[in-house]
């Protein structure tokens, strides 16, 4: 509900002043022991409710087993006699679901429930409409209910790369630079470890300081990794963040590299799985790739050391050696670039 000025909502408008148009104050409409419907006084959402047929507590537990179950974000399969493919954005719960060959696409949110996924309307592809899919475990399938009017099935497809939450844990050694080019600058080599923090969403990498971990988030639809800019201390003389920066390197035309920092939690590096690497070296590889950054002109690299002030503004490179103790892998710089990560 809270309004923000930045980025664009689900509908592909400009801005968030409307948040995701969703309601917290609703009028009654109906209510009945077999049907409440409600609506939202400022979107003018609706809302169908309806008595369950089992105990609440084992409703709750089925669907979120499905929420658990249901990573996989691209499928492909028939709709009726079509071939279709679908994509579900599953921090959003939006469905694109599209004819094969562009004859018909839509767009739709949907929920989970104890059986799969439930539209908000009913959907209408091509002359074909469905209103739920059920979700088949054993076959990562998502198929049309029994006595449906249109059969359904989409099978899910993992992407390249894609490595499971517990595969991911463990040792690693990882590379790294300080210029961000391979010609600037010979390979340096660090050992970390990933472990469990929240189950299946986030990852602690320890070894890059001893006064902190670094959080690294996980994607479960792409099986990637994703290290984003934090604060990882605060500065005691000053009361100064330490904020682990995400960095766009560049060359400065006179033998060197000059970078910009920014001080975001939504830029940074994702961390994919190469699988021919991966293959010939009989573990898993991940490679340090650019991930959310301000443009396609400004891919992150890698990270540096930035302060920041208790009212929030910035307070510079941490560079000097004052700083050293924060610096990752007590390297001699406070800025380095990363390159990939080999399971041991």
């Amino acid at each position: 509900a809270t309004p923000s000025g930045s980025s664009k909502n689900l509908y592909g408008e400009s801005g968030l002043y409307q948040a995701h148009k969703g309601d917290f104050e609703f009028l009654v409409m109906k209510a009945t022991p077999e049907e409440v419907i409600l609506k939202g006084k400022r979107s003018e959402n609706i809302m169908y409710m309806y008595p369950l047929s089992e105990d609440p507590g084992t409703f709750a537990r089925k669907a979120s087993e499905i929420v658990e179950q249901v990573f996989v974000a691209s499928y492909s399969g028939t709709v009726g006699d079509a071939p279709a493919t679908a994509y579900l954005d599953l921090s959003n719960r939006w469905i694109s679901l599209e004819l094969t060959g562009g004859d018909a696409e839509v767009e739709s949110p949907f929920l989970f429930d104890d059986a799969g996924i439930l539209f908000y309307k009913p959907i209408k592809v091509g002359t074909y409409t469905i209103e739920r899919l059920n979700w088949v475990n054993s076959t990562k399938t998502l198929v049309s209910p029994d006595g449906a009017a249109v059969s359904v099935s989409l099978k899910g497809e993992l992407p390249a790369g894609w490595r499971s939450y517990e595969d991911l844990l463990g040792d690693y050694d990882l590379i790294y630079n300080d210029s961000g080019q391979d010609f600037w600058s010979s390979p340096r080599h660090a050992k970390v470890t990933l472990v469990q923090d929240e189950y299946k969403k986030t990852m602690l990498m320890k070894g890059v300081n001893d006064l902190y971990d670094l959080k690294i988030n996980y994607d479960l639809s792409s099986g990637n990794m994703l290290l984003m800019g934090q604060i990882v201390g605060t500065w005691e003389a000053n009361g100064n963040s330490i904020y682990f920066a995400p960095l766009f390197a560049r060359d400065s035309g006179k033998g060197g590299a000059t970078w910009s920092g920014w001080r975001s939690s939504n830029y940074g590096m994702r961390i994919v799985v190469d699988d021919e690497a991966s293959e010939e070296a009989g573990t898993i590889v991940a490679k340090f790739t650019t991930g959310p950054c301000p443009s396609a002109a400004q891919p992150i690299t890698g990270f540096g050391l930035l302060a920041q002030t208790p009212s929030g503004a910035s307070g510079g490179y941490m560079s000097s050696s004052v700083y050293s103790a924060w610096f990752p892998f007590n390297f001699r710089y406070y800025a380095i670039f990363w390159v990939s990560m080999t399971k041991e």
